[in-house]
């Protein structure tokens, strides 16, 4: 089964993009997938969400997406891009959802596949 890994700030686009991300991806992937995201994701949409601005907001929302989608949240000790690389690593079947430039760099030079925002409407695979 693969693993669809949620980064904080594509579990934001909702709010500040309006991408419906959780709709998107089942152009990206077909077949049988478990939505997951990290503790350390968690952790910091949970600090996010004290505050009033919008990414607070988003942040808000965020949190709820990942209880109603039934997202499956996995404990790490890294910080969050640092657990993101390392379980896709450690996880073959893994593709990482972000929009972190930096990130998509190092998953790319793994080869592990990344879905990202594409425009403000859309998402691509990479």
């Amino acid at each position: 089964m693969k693993t669809v890994l949620f980064d904080t700030n594509f579990l934001l686009l909702p709010v500040l993009q309006g991408i419906d991300v959780f709709g998107e991806l089942s152009r990206f992937v077909s077949e049988s997938h478990e939505l997951a995201t990290l503790s350390s994701v968690v952790g910091e949409l949970e600090l996010m969400q004290e505050s009033k601005s919008r990414r607070g907001v988003a942040a808000k929302v965020a949190l709820e997406l990942i209880k109603q989608k039934n997202v499956r949240v996995y404990e790490t000790d890294f910080r969050a891009d640092d657990s993101l690389l390392d379980y896709a690593l450690k996880h073959k079947n893994t593709v990482v959802c972000t929009n972190d430039r930096e990130l998509k760099k190092k998953l790319r030079k793994h080869g592990i596949g990344v879905i990202s925002p594409k425009g403000r409407s859309y998402l691509t695979y990479v």
